[in-house]
């Protein structure tokens, strides 16, 4: 009985097949890179993995390959724009990647051209991107480029938490004492019915 049954469910092949996959566990492989917090995906399909190391993975499907970062900062959040550029949000820094002369990724910070009133100086959690405009979000604040040109800052209040989300290409941000938020014509203002998400987390 016993028998039978286990040929039977040993024969119940997914139709559509199985995909191939590999489980990375091996030290060799990777490096012993920490931990990974941020992936994003170019339009060739090239995979990029922001790290705790302050270096960035890519993979091409057959072979790993390292970027570094800052080093010293973590990788916090990662995103790339409509001309395939891809920002990286970490740890007191927030820049991109460009090509060098010879082809390859280099990482260049945006931070080190800010006035020193406003550079980062916390974590940048979250990176998006809406058309060739990028938004890095931090505990200190807002801060919004268009091709990697600065357009503006919006400090926070550090008496709350900030929380910030990307829904249909619009930008929300939670701050807990006033509620919720958004970004209409470059202008940080309270979405109607907003104040019922305030004292709360989202």
């Amino acid at each position: 009985m016993c028998l039978a049954l286990n040929a039977q469910l040993f024969g119940q092949v997914n139709q559509y097949g199985v995909p191939p996959f590999k489980k990375y566990t091996d030290d060799s492989e990777l490096d012993k890179n920490e931990e990974i917090w941020a992936i994003t995906q170019d339009s060739r399909g090239i995979m990029y993995f922001g790290t705790t190391a302050s270096s960035i993975l890519q993979y091409d499907g057959f072979k790993w390959s390292y970027i570094q970062a800052n080093p010293g900062h973590a990788i916090f959040s990662m995103d790339i724009s409509d001309d395939d550029v891809i920002y990286v949000g970490s740890d007191m820094d927030i820049g991109y990647l460009s090509l060098d002369e010879n082809g390859q990724y280099i990482y260049k910070s945006l931070n080190t051209n800010l006035p020193e009133s406003i550079k980062c100086k916390s974590s940048v959690h979250k990176t998006y991107c809406i058309g060739n405009r990028v938004y890095f979000s931090s505990w200190q604040g807002l801060y919004i480029f268009e091709n990697r040109e600065f357009l503006k800052f919006y400090e926070f209040d550090e008496s709350s938490s900030w929380w910030s989300f990307l829904v249909d290409d619009k930008i929300y941000v939670q701050d807990q004492l006033q509620g919720l938020m958004t970004i209409e014509k470059d202008t940080l203002i309270e979405v109607r019915g907003g104040d019922f998400y305030a004292n709360d987390i989202i």
